[in-house]
């Protein structure tokens, strides 16, 4: 029988779907629900509250000799773009101090799998909230959902390549595991306003 060779990348899809699915479904049911434009700025800071630390943390690991340009990829500044523009008190930022362990190479890769494949789901809700009937969602704040616009779909394939050319695999799982469940844990830490979460 002729033996399967897997790539880092779709053995990372299989082994972290289960988790990738409970945070979209918890995530899922607020965006659709959005009535005001304070009920979207608590879920993109929220996002924020998690990918701004998170990316600290991978840019320690992660150069522009793994990644091209990484440099370009910081969600945390789209979102900020994306407050900046609506019209709601500025308020303060919610910043999470429960994050996957990063100590290595791989494991930054397996946390940038989280937020770099948020970008292809991104562009769906951007959609989504466009048709919303009660709010206007434009490019001026859909910044972040919009992903990185036209060239999402490219981004990502480099950055596949990139997480392929990994050896090693399994801190790489483990770190997505981990930051896909911590997420998850971090969304209804947020929306039940549960604990001291500001800066």
């Amino acid at each position: 029988m002729p033996i399967t060779i897997h790539s880092v990348a779709s053995t990372l899809k299989q082994d972290t779907a289960l988790l990738h699915q409970e945070a979209e479904n918890f995530l899922y049911p607020h965006l659709s629900n959005i009535q005001s434009y304070n009920d979207y700025a608590k879920i993109i800071r929220a996002f924020y509250g998690f990918y701004f630390p998170l990316e600290q943390q991978v840019g320690n690991y992660i150069s522009s000799s793994d990644l091209a340009d990484i440099s370009e990829r910081s969600q945390a500044l789209l979102i900020l773009k994306d407050l900046q523009s609506l019209p709601v008190e500025p308020g303060k930022l919610p910043i999470c101090f429960s994050l996957p362990q990063i100590q290595s190479r791989a494991q930054a890769f397996g946390a940038l799998y989280v937020m770099e494949g948020s970008t292809l789901g991104g562009r769906m809700i951007s959609k989504m909230l466009k048709k919303n009937k009660l709010l206007v969602f434009d490019e001026t704040n859909l910044n972040f959902f919009n992903g990185y616009g036209d060239q999402t779909g490219e981004k990502w394939i480099s950055f596949l390549e990139a997480i392929n050319r990994q050896t090693e695999t399994e801190p790489i799982i483990a770190t997505a595991n981990e930051t896909f469940l911590l997420f998850g844990k971090w969304l209804k830490q947020v929306f039940d306003n549960a604990g001291t979460i500001y800066e």
